[in-house]
């Protein structure tokens, strides 16, 4: 299916939105970290194990990575790769919304699993306004991977991430932060949060510049002209 949550996955809505697919659990107030990955089935952990080729001889260079409750083989990786566990990367959505903002509380409002695991998100808001009676709102996407294909990103966003579809189309944007999985992923990812003000900061430039132009006033003979 176009949104890619298999039975196997799920995921929580807060803010007490319904997304488009209908799926998951709605809740309707603000997010920890506990209670997104308990809401969301996140729950589990990634497990490393050996593999092993026809002849059932070791390869000693990969190694499996697996669902710790269904058991499924989320993905064959490098021996080196380290697993972001899935609490980690909410701890870490929580991190970012302790962030001291006299302006705003940034919240955790989405948190799932695409593709029976492989992929993990969690959606901090950052930033609301309302500029020309139209409410604006910025969040910062922390997105993971287990089958070793994708690394720990931060991407800046105005997209309400809820499925693979609005995944995609907030990653086409520049990912200001991205973390590997190779020895020693938690000591960059503690680097990262060192410099967590980033995303706060961001929400306000961008509505900075959208105060900016709901000021700038523009007659209907410019509004028609092409660039």
């Amino acid at each position: 299916m176009a949104h890619e949550i298999t039975a196997n996955d799920h995921m929580v809505s807060g803010s007490n939105v319904t997304p488009w697919h209908g799926l998951g659990t709605i809740v309707a107030g603000n997010l920890t970290a506990a209670e997104a990955v308990k809401a969301a089935k996140l729950d589990w952990e990634v497990s490393q194990e050996p593999v092993f080729d026809g002849d059932m001889l070791n390869i000693a260079t990969h190694q499996l990575n697996r669902r710790s409750d269904t058991r499924e083989v989320l993905g064959v990786v490098k021996k080196g790769w380290q697993p972001v566990q899935n609490d980690r990367l909410l701890e870490i959505a929580e991190s970012i919304a302790q962030v001291d903002d006299a302006d705003f509380k940034a919240v955790i409002e989405t948190a799932g699993s695409l593709k029976g695991g492989r992929i993990v998100w969690a959606l901090v808001r950052t930033g609301e306004r309302e500029f020309a009676g139209s409410v604006h709102r910025t969040y910062l996407l922390l997105s993971n991977g287990h089958d070793g294909l994708r690394a720990l990103r931060g991407t800046l966003t105005d997209v309400r991430v809820v499925c693979a579809n609005t995944l995609g189309l907030a990653e086409r944007a520049v990912s200001p932060l991205y973390v590997s999985h190779a020895r020693g992923v938690e000591a960059r990812v503690a680097t990262a949060l060192e410099t967590l003000g980033w995303a706060n900061e961001a929400s306000r430039s961008t509505f900075a510049i959208y105060a900016a132009l709901e000021r700038t006033p523009v007659s209907t003979d410019k509004a028609g002209q092409r660039q």
